[in-house]
């Protein structure tokens, strides 16, 4: 609907927000400033209206557009599709239709691109005042499921003359134009938008789709902010495995899901970004294979050592990130070739970074009888960091959500242990 301006004789002027029909009259919707209700505003007035033309200028392409994406999905969906509702202002069209399933990112995209295709055409677009009978004869015409519409009434077409329609409107070939009734406003040639991008396509009740479109700049844009993205994935999946990549990835990820981009291209890009996320994963995995067998051999050395020095407990920080199924790997390794050793494996997300750390520990039931029970273990030693898990007295596990002090969580863990085994401090184990 049309916004603008309502100024009457004396000067007070109201802004008008929004126009609605009822009953024959065109009720303006205003907002009236403390002045102009100073000034004064009776019944009787006289008043000048002023429309907002660059506001329409940008309204009816993406008025003129809804229909030509009314007549494309006909096409492309079939005749069950009914619309259900639309929206149209200056910076988007949205509409809404009848439709049991999502689209699918390919029919997405054959919409989008016969709507393209209309406006490369520069097509004209006809409107015309006609008795509402022989309207209602045209075939191929569209109009709203339930809606009361005028005699005459304005009807408005795509790339066809109504006169040629009125003549013979039984023509197989009208099925081919968008021809709607409607009385809003519309551009003269389907060149004027320019451009036109579906940027959302979702479910808003069973049954019920809604796209949601741009044109002219606006569509420009998203154009653009899909192919910079589309650029960036490229650039991505060429690169080596690594951190850095995984988090250039999850930041990317991010972008894409945020950005106002074209709907069929969307999911192609997430698709891309998952195969390169699987990559990470399986590098991951050898990589973390590799590592496991050294850290397991290192920490089996380590705790020979504790055991010939007659240590009840073993702290060991590990290189193995958050993967617990991992740690637990080192864990049962160390309680299954020196079953009389409390362990405690501690590992960083990312070492040195201050990030999450999580510790897993594992127990003797002899050591469980003398005080020191796992969760308690590791909740000592991550105190002061917020620590969450659980588990059972003789194997848990705990983890932080950020530590700048790992060293400090191994010594406490140390002290702990020792406190409560032999009553002595560990500091300097």
């Amino acid at each position: 609907a049309d916004i603008g301006s309502l100024k009457t004789d004396s000067g007070s002027l109201l802004r008008v927000l929004d126009t609605k029909a009822y009953a024959g009259y065109v009720v303006h919707v205003c907002e009236v400033s403390k002045e102009a209700l100073e000034e004064g505003i009776a019944v009787s007035d006289k008043v000048t209206c002023s429309v907002d033309y660059e506001r329409r200028r940008d309204v009816a392409p993406n008025h003129t557009m809804t229909h030509v994406l009314n007549w494309a999905l006909r096409k492309h969906l079939g005749e069950t599709v009914d619309q259900r509702g639309s929206l149209v202002d200056n910076d988007k069209l949205r509409f809404d239709f009848s439709f049991k399933r999502a689209l699918k990112s390919g029919e997405v995209e054959e919409v989008q691109e016969s709507v393209r295709k209309v406006i490369g055409a520069s097509l004209d677009v006809d409107n015309k005042v006609i008795a509402l009978e022989d309207a209602m004869g045209i075939n191929g015409l569209r109009a709203v499921f339930g809606e009361t519409y005028p005699d005459p009434v304005r009807v408005v077409s795509v790339g066809t003359k109504i006169s040629d329609m009125q003549g013979s409107p039984k023509e197989e070939g009208w099925q081919g134009y968008s021809v709607e009734l409607c009385g809003g406003t519309h551009i003269s040639n389907t060149a004027e938008a320019e451009d036109f991008v579906i940027t959302e396509e979702t479910a808003i009740a069973k049954g019920v789709r809604r796209l949601v479109a741009l044109t002219r700049s606006a569509a420009r844009r998203a154009e653009a902010c899909g192919s910079e993205l589309a650029s960036r994935v490229s650039d991505l999946a060429s690169k080596s495995i690594s951190e850095t990549l995984s988090r250039e990835l999850n930041s990317l990820k991010e972008e894409i899901d945020q950005a106002e981009m074209s709907a069929s291209l969307k999911p192609k890009l997430r698709d891309q970004l998952s195969e390169i996320s699987k990559k990470i994963v399986e590098q991951k995995k050898k990589r973390l294979a590799v590592i496991l067998d050294a850290e397991i051999l290192y920490t089996l050395e380590a705790a020979s050592q504790a055991q010939d020095a007659g240590a009840p407990a073993l702290v060991q920080r590990v290189n193995l990130g958050l993967d617990a199924k991992t740690i637990n790997k080192v864990a049962n390794a160390v309680s299954k070739n020196y079953p009389e050793l409390a362990f405690m494996a501690i590992s960083e997300e990312e070492p040195g970074s201050g990030g999450p750390v999580l510790c897993v520990s594992v127990i003797p039931h002899s050591a469980v009888e003398r005080g020191l029970v796992a969760s308690e273990w590791n909740a000592a030693a991550l105190e002061g960091w917020g620590p969450k898990g659980g588990g059972k007295p003789t194997s848990a596990q705990a983890r932080a959500g950020a530590c700048s002090d790992v060293e400090g969580v191994a010594m406490s863990a140390r002290e702990y242990a020792y406190g409560r085994l032999i009553g002595v401090s560990a500091k300097l184990s």
